[in-house]
């Protein structure tokens, strides 16, 4: 009896854990990014307009709209991954060493060699594909932006 009630407990409060620290991520981003976009339209505001002329107005869209949301994505799925993997590392490794010193060492190598190894791969084969992406999307903002003030 009490093993099913504990698997139930567990099984109930991992979904409830699951989405409180999903709500807490997205909380602590939502407030980055008002803090960031507050701060990028203060800068455009109190900027000369001599300053603003180099930019076409789909570039200035473009930064508001993607670039900035574009730390949205750096925050949820890049930095907070990344703190709990080296979290969950070392708690491994000290779990594991009070049973055997070598085994936690190795784990711990592979562990690391893993985290560094994987994303610099992906880095390389996605190099060039960012800047490409930044270009594209702001060509599409002013194709828009002139489509809208031709109307």
């Amino acid at each position: 009896m009490v093993i099913i009630v504990a698997v139930r407990f567990f099984g109930i409060s991992r979904s409830v854990l699951r989405y409180s620290g999903r709500l807490l991520s997205h909380d602590i981003t939502f407030r980055l990014l008002l803090h960031i976009r507050s701060r990028f339209f203060k800068a455009i505001d109190t900027a000369p307009a001599s300053q603003l002329l180099g930019y076409r107005s789909g570039i200035l869209l473009s930064s508001v709209t993607s670039d900035v949301d574009e730390l949205q994505n750096y925050y949820v799925r890049v930095f907070t991954p990344l703190l709990i993997a080296v979290l969950v590392s070392l708690v491994a490794f000290v779990f594991l060493k009070a049973y055997s010193p070598a085994a936690a060492w190795v784990a711990l190598t592979l562990l690391t060699l893993n985290g560094v190894a994987v994303p610099l791969g992906i880095r390389r084969l996605s190099r060039g594909l960012g800047s490409k992406l930044v270009r594209l999307r702001s060509d599409l903002s002013h194709h828009w932006v002139e489509h809208a003030q031709g109307f």
